[in-house]
């Protein structure tokens, strides 16, 4: 990725997972994030996030640079948003969308999610791939990845469990 930054659209989990979950290099993982990324996400998921946690680290994260994208259904197949309706979340909805009408790319981390996306086309940088990509730009090494997903599991985040694996052979296993 190099010129042009990739926009992409937060789902709620990923805005809990890079703010309020996590401890060990916070600062760092977000400012990489807005420095590479820019980062969008929809009114329902903010509205999600703030929900989920009184917590000023998700305010503060959502406010220095994440910007507001709304859902426009209209572009929307009729037929095609039942069938997210019926297995996604609000914000997951939300998000897909705003992904199919503009081709950014999305960030979420449930799987019927992902593979909706991945079936219409959508990238996606959940927050283990984000992670990963700072790993691979010098931003956290693998020992610092891997605590992070720690601290990110121990406050509500799901992740399949890393057992014995480094974080380069997690990625490899469940994400390429």
């Amino acid at each position: 990725m190099s010129g042009e930054k990739r926009k992409i659209v937060l789902d709620t989990s990923v805005i809990l997972n890079f703010s309020e979950r996590v401890a060990t290099k916070r600062e760092d993982i977000q400012t990489f994030l807005f420095d590479k990324f820019e980062v969008y996400s929809t009114p329902m998921v903010i509205e999600e996030a703030t929900r989920a946690s009184i917590n000023i680290l998700v305010q503060s994260f959502i406010q220095n640079g994440i910007k507001i994208i709304r859902p426009d259904y209209n572009k929307l197949d009729f037929d095609l948003f039942c069938e997210m309706s019926v297995t996604l979340d609000e914000g997951e909805v939300e998000v897909i969308t705003c992904c199919m009408n503009s081709g950014y790319a999305s960030s979420l981390d449930d799987l019927a999610a992902i593979k909706f996306g991945r079936k219409h086309g959508i990238i996606n940088f959940g927050t283990i791939v984000l992670l990963k990509y700072a790993h691979d730009n010098g931003v956290i090494n693998s020992p610092e990845a891997r605590v992070m997903i720690s601290e990110m599991r121990n406050n509500g985040a799901y992740f399949k469990d890393m057992k014995d694996l480094d974080f380069d052979e997690y990625y490899k296993k469940y994400l390429k």
